[in-house]
């Protein structure tokens, strides 16, 4: 049987920067909320003596996994390095077409495209450049794709007014990106 302390740790860290509830964990591990918060202690002691790059921080009943104060040069270096990763020529392409257009399905990003853009709106996804906004209403259901807060910020824009005039030359001739 796992420890309280280590399953109380997992719950909070697949919280991720949302949080977890210290009453939330008191229910999924069938304890008291004040033995909870003896395993966070607990565990922030752990941390603090081993000189982790982290802590659990508590604001009111909710808990989550931070960084220590101390590494935030280190990581703010890292994330500006991270936000001007080049992107290739096709996932640029998928990246316009998407925000451009957007919501808009898998299939409509190829048939604009031509290619199959499976790979390329994982990869967007996984750099937090797209999500998935909801499906369509067509058979399938198929999932629609939209920019996120973070595509506004790597590329500076307030909004997506600021996108400078659509250049359609490889669009098909009579082909519209705006129809419909």
């Amino acid at each position: 049987m796992v420890n309280l302390q280590k399953q109380v740790e997992g719950l909070i860290f697949i919280a991720g920067d949302e949080g977890i509830t210290l009453k939330t964990i008191a229910q999924v591990i069938q304890q008291d909320v004040m033995i909870v918060q003896q395993l966070i202690e607990n565990l922030n002691a752990n941390y603090e003596d081993q000189n982790h790059a982290f802590f659990i921080l508590q604001t009111g009943e909710h808990v989550k996994l931070v960084t220590v104060e101390a590494i935030y040069p280190t990581l703010a270096f890292y994330l500006q390095i991270k936000s001007t990763r080049q992107l290739s020529q096709s996932a640029l392409e998928t990246l316009a077409i998407i925000a451009y257009k957007q919501p808009i399905t898998r299939s409509q990003i190829e048939e604009i495209r031509g290619v199959n853009c499976d790979l390329m709106i994982r990869k967007l996804i996984s750099m937090d450049l797209i999500v998935e906004a909801g499906r369509e209403t067509t058979p399938g259901r198929p999932f629609l794709y939209e920019v996120t807060p973070e595509f506004m910020d790597v590329f500076n824009l307030i909004s997506l007014d600021d996108l400078p005039e659509w250049e359609a030359s490889f669009l098909k001739e009579g082909e519209e990106l705006f129809e419909g």
